[in-house]
C-alpha cells in the first residue's frame, strides 16, 4: 500500500491527472496502520481536490464539495499518534483556503 500511495503522489506532484475514483481509497488509506501510509495519503489528498474540485459539488450544499469533505478527514488526523502525520496535516490543511470560515467554526 505504502508504495502505491507513494507512486501516486509522485504522479500527482508531476502534473498528472488521478482518477477521481481513487478519492475514497485514499480516504481509506488515511485510517490505516501504517503512518507511511497515511503520510503519503495526507499528501495525495490536496492534489485530488485540486484536480477534482467540481466533483460532488451541489450549488445548495458546501458541505457536499470534495474541499469541504477532505478538510473533515484531514481535521480528524489532528489527533493522530504519528507526529510526522501531524505535522503534515497541519500543512496541508493550509492548503484548504477555500472551506467556508463558519464552516470551520462547526468543527
Amino acid at each position: 500500500r505504502t508504495t502505491a500511495v507513494q507512486h501516486l503522489v509522485q504522479a500527482a506532484e508531476s502534473g498528472s491527472s488521478i482518477p477521481f475514483s481513487v478519492y475514497n481509497k485514499i480516504v481509506g488509506c488515511l485510517t490505516d496502520s501504517y503512518d507511511e501510509v497515511r503520510l503519503y495519503a495526507v499528501t495525495l489528498l490536496p492534489h485530488l481536490v485540486k484536480q477534482h474540485h467540481n466533483k460532488g459539488r451541489s450549488p445548495s450544499d458546501k458541505t457536499t464539495d470534495i474541499s469541504h469533505r477532505a478538510f473533515i478527514q484531514l481535521s480528524l488526523l489532528m489527533r493522530d499518534i504519528s507526529t510526522q502525520v501531524r505535522t503534515e496535516t497541519a500543512r496541508v490543511l493550509g492548503l484548504f483556503t477555500d472551506v467556508d470560515p463558519e464552516y470551520m467554526k462547526q468543527l
